[in-house]
């Protein structure tokens, strides 16, 4: 059985400090690999925005999956799932250590549980989706699965283009509800020893981080990386043109509002995210153990835990 260490937890938790520091430690044991799950930072643009890891840390050791992806296109779960299984068993092959860091709980679930076979989508149903959404908003989209059947929208927020979208296609190309396909045999599960843990500091020691990490991406040039990115005017309905600070920002460089204002509606969407992901992983991810501790303390807690692989 391989071994495959998971750290996960709500955004500017410490989760990559932790990992570099783990890897630091565990160099005169093994090597490791750190590998993005992350939805954002699989991304090639918003480097600074979506907090990807530093030069300096990169010397430490491998880093995969980070900034891969071309952010004018979507990377579903399905794709990074298939792209962690490889980054996992590559590492295997070279005997390096594993560690999967990031905030999207989905991924995890998905690498440890599997994921619902889901029939490929029409192609022309996909297009016209797009379509509906570019010309008529996500209210069209919502309405057609409302006028169908209520059941359909029970559990959609009207305002995610990205998962209404979804259920929309697979609605109308497979003429059952998206829940129909996420309760069937999941799939292949890679075979490995996850051993996870999710980082959960004190909520105002964790909102403080919040505020403090987005004035120093303002240091750091994020309004100007945020520019740059607008300026290749990027198709709204993918991920990458969703991350917070792009809307926030955006008000800022369009001389809509002050700076300070827009600082202020970044750090406060950012908390809200933070809030969902930190509930996410303790009530999903049980198997998960919860470091809430100061970091020496977080380090000896996952050493200790780690070295009996060795």
């Amino acid at each position: 059985m391989k071994e495959v260490i998971l750290i996960g937890g709500p955004t500017a938790s410490g989760k990559s400090h932790l990992a570099i520091r783990l890897a630091d430690i565990l160099k005169n044991y093994t090597s490791v690999e750190i590998i993005n799950a992350d939805s954002i930072q699989v991304y090639d643009d918003l480097k600074i925005l979506s907090s990807q890891p530093s030069e300096i840390d990169m010397r430490i050791c491998e880093h995969d999956l980070y900034g891969f992806f071309s952010s004018k296109k979507s990377c579903s779960v399905w794709l990074w799932k298939e792209y962690a299984e490889n980054s996992i068993k590559s590492a295997w092959n070279k005997n390096h250590l594993p560690i999967l860091v990031g905030g999207t709980g989905l991924y995890f679930k998905a690498l440890i549980n599997g994921l619902s076979e889901i029939p490929e989508i029409n192609e022309n149903i996909r297009l016209e989706g797009r379509k509906i959404l570019e010309r008529q908003g996500v209210s069209k989209l919502y309405s057609d699965l409302l006028e169908k059947n209520p059941s359909l929208v029970s559990s959609l927020n009207n305002n995610d283009s990205q998962r209404v979208l979804r259920a929309w296609e697979v609605f109308f190309s497979t003429g059952k509800p998206i829940n129909y396909w996420q309760n069937k045999q999941n799939s292949s599960v890679l075979d490995g020893n996850w051993q996870g843990f999710s980082v959960l500091p004190d909520r105002e020691q964790l909102y403080n981080r919040i505020n403090l990490r987005f004035l120093n991406m303002i240091k750091k040039g994020v309004v100007e990386e945020v520019s740059e990115f607008l300026s290749k005017n990027p198709d709204p309905s993918l991920p990458c043109s969703k991350a917070i600070g792009i809307k926030e920002l955006s008000g800022y460089l369009n001389n809509l509002s002050p700076l300070d204002q827009s600082i202020d509606l970044a750090q406060q969407s950012t908390r809200r995210l933070a809030k969902r992901q930190y509930t996410w992983f303790r009530n999903q991810m049980t198997d998960f153990i919860i470091l809430d501790g100061e970091i020496d303390s977080n380090i000896n807690k996952m050493f200790n835990i780690i070295r009996g692989f060795y």
